[in-house]
């Protein structure tokens, strides 16, 4: 080393080397330290944010589910309630309501009236935007529940005017027993009836005609029990023959039964008025031809209205 003229001083050559006091991890010791409490700040901090949006979510959580209970209890009151409950409003009922609106309308508005209440209660935007999401998932469900009850009180009510039809198209044949255009009039309406009400329920073919059949036989035998009860056999016995194949079986049976009886009834009754008229008001002279001239249950009948 060449001496310098300062006191104490040495000067080293260019390239040679110092001898550090510190190394190097000892001389960044502090700047790393400081940058690790600096570091572990940001987490706690960090982690201290997550802890608030997280309980601050929770508490919006609960406030949303409460309020989503409430719309559902509402839905439920809608649907159910035996006052207010769609479901209870049955035929016409459910297809005209007051004002003009559709049932679906009416009670769309009725349940977002409530829903809309319930989300002024809620304490932010963020909790009305959760519930806004979920409530208009539960109007959807709401409006198919009202649809699908629409659809069945139409058939239903389709159903009961069709029915009415075919009741009045039988007693308009019981009625009109002697006026075959009035019956047939009547008998178009019931076949129609019988036809709609089967195309909503998909019956068709031979079920069709067997509902048919069902539907006209009352209807026939009212009009055949009619003419019995006028005295006019002949028509019914003849109505009947015209019309079998639009009995059923057993409407058929009985009605034959009821024409036989009929029959009977009229021979036996004009029996004994020709012998009555006969013997000039002689009932004593009448019976006693009766039994002379006739057996079995015709001499029955005929005594028995002589008598």
């Amino acid at each position: 080393v060449a001496p310098t003229n300062l006191p104490n001083v040495q000067v080293r050559p260019v390239g040679a080397r110092f001898d550090a006091p510190f190394s190097e991890a000892q001389a960044t010791l502090p700047g790393r330290q400081l940058q690790q409490i600096g570091q572990g700040m940001t987490q706690a901090g960090m982690a201290m944010s997550k802890m608030v949006v997280d309980e601050l979510e929770q508490a919006n959580q609960v406030r949303v589910n409460d309020a989503m209970n409430q719309a559902a209890k509402a839905r439920l009151e809608l649907t159910f309630n035996p006052t207010d409950g769609f479901v209870n409003l049955k035929g016409e009922n459910a297809l005209k309501r007051p004002n003009d609106q559709s049932l679906d309308q009416e009670y769309g508005e009725k349940l977002a009236k409530r829903l809309d209440a319930i989300s002024q209660n809620l304490g932010n935007d963020a909790q009305r935007a959760k519930f806004k999401q979920q409530a208009d998932q539960l109007s959807l469900q709401f409006q198919s529940s009202l649809n699908q009850h629409i659809s069945k009180e139409y058939g239903d009510y389709q159903n009961s005017v069709d029915d009415g039809t075919i009741q009045t198209g039988r007693e308009q044949m019981a009625l009109a027993w002697g006026d075959p255009a009035a019956i047939k009039q009547a008998q178009d309406a019931v076949r129609a009836a019988v036809y709609n009400k089967g195309k909503r329920l998909g019956i068709a073919g031979n079920a069709l005609e067997a509902a048919t059949v069902e539907a006209l036989s009352p209807g026939h035998a009212a009009v055949i029990a009619s003419a019995i009860d006028a005295g006019s056999v002949d028509y019914a016995r003849e109505y009947l023959k015209q019309h079998t194949a639009e009995l059923t079986p057993q409407a058929r049976l009985q009605l034959q039964k009821t024409v036989d009886t009929g029959d009977f009834e009229k021979r036996t009754q004009t029996a004994a008025g020709d012998l009555v008229a006969k013997h000039k008001g002689d009932i004593a002279a009448a019976l006693v031809e009766a039994r002379e001239k006739f057996s079995g249950k015709e001499e029955d009948g005929i005594v028995t209205r002589l008598k």
